[in-house]
């Protein structure tokens, strides 16, 4: 990476509305450049400052890089300022001025465990299904255990197979971690777990976040034996479900109606439905039922109403909705 790639990977570790002062600014130490919020750290090799040390705002050393197109000429440092110049173009960022609360990596490199299967596809694939619940903060992550990793929204729970080369102790990945993560455009080549946060390594930079308690109830009886009565999601269910939401009489709880040929919405002063579908009769939270028709490749209606199982393609994620909407 140049040092403009790297500025734009170090930037999203920086708090830009940060109460603490020091958390909007990048430090710079012994050939490497970090940043930090509080709950993730981004640390990267930088021989294109070695030998210097220095803190200045993220956000405008970035804006300095991109105006320099990358590539300055010049960078200098003074006792109160940072100069960054390219032919005529010159700028000073101011430097902090108390002590930058720099985040220790306190393992060595062969203590990490190899990342052996693609992470990032199947993190995309769970994302969708983390939980928001502030009063339940296992579910706001996925659970890394015994070679599969689990998401849940206290609606529906999946799960898929994660792969390292040695074993890890359970871990639970944040959402705030995962939506960094999948911004970087590359996967970790490795990682290392203790009982209070994660680190992953991807070559030109380390990532480091806080982890969840890993405490979770157990899920396996939810999820169960694996389905053999799976069908292909039917073509356009997922629009037709769209086209008939906004009709449903409830707006608070929409519910999806499936009959033997047609879905609709809940019988009310307003009402849609859409005929040409064969399917198994039940009904759904419409919010529910939208996450899983756009994930899903295949699914058993016929289940309802007991958990409704389901797989996803290509990343191999299964699951189950457990939010439903009775009569």
């Amino acid at each position: 990476m140049n040092l403009l790639e790297k500025m734009r990977i170090i930037k999203r570790g920086t708090a830009d509305n940060a109460v603490v002062a020091a958390l909007q600014f990048v430090h710079v130490y012994e050939g490497r450049i970090q940043s930090t919020d509080g709950k993730i750290v981004i640390d990267a090799q930088c021989d294109e400052l070695k030998g210097m040390t220095f803190s200045v705002p993220g956000t405008k050393f970035v804006k300095a890089i991109e105006a320099c197109n990358g590539n300055p000429k010049k960078i200098e440092l003074t006792d109160t300022n940072l100069q960054i110049q390219d032919g005529k173009f010159k700028v000073k960022l101011p430097l902090y001025d108390g002590t930058y609360p720099k985040r220790e990596f306190a393992f060595k490199h062969e203590d990490m465990v190899k990342v052996i299967a693609p992470l990032h596809p199947l993190l995309r694939r769970l994302s969708p299904f983390i939980g928001e619940d502030a009063s339940r903060p296992w579910c706001c992550g996925v659970l890394f255990r015994d070679g599969m990793v689990t998401a849940t929204n206290n609606t529906s729970i999946v799960t898929g197979s994660y792969v390292f080369d040695k074993p890890v102790p359970a871990f639970n990945l944040p959402m705030f971690a995962i939506t960094e993560m999948l911004t970087f455009g590359r996967e970790p080549l490795a990682c290392f777990v203790d009982e209070v946060s994660a680190t992953f390594d991807y070559g030109d930079f380390m990532f480091k976040t806080q982890l969840l308690p890993s405490d979770w109830p157990d899920t396996s009886k939810l999820l169960g034996a694996p389905s053999d009565k799976l069908k292909p999601v039917p073509d356009a269910l997922l629009e037709a479900v769209d086209k008939i939401t906004a009709f449903c009489p409830d707006s608070d709880f929409q519910c999806i109606v499936f009959d033997t040929d047609k879905i609709s919405t809940a019988e009310g002063t307003t009402f849609a439905e859409l005929a040409g579908f064969e399917l198994s009769q039940g009904r759904y939270r419409a919010v529910v039922l939208r996450t899983v028709l756009n994930e899903a490749s295949h699914v058993d209606f016929s289940a309802y109403p007991n958990p409704i199982p389901f797989t996803t393609g290509g990343i191999i994620v299964t699951g189950k909705q457990i939010g439903r909407a009775h009569v």
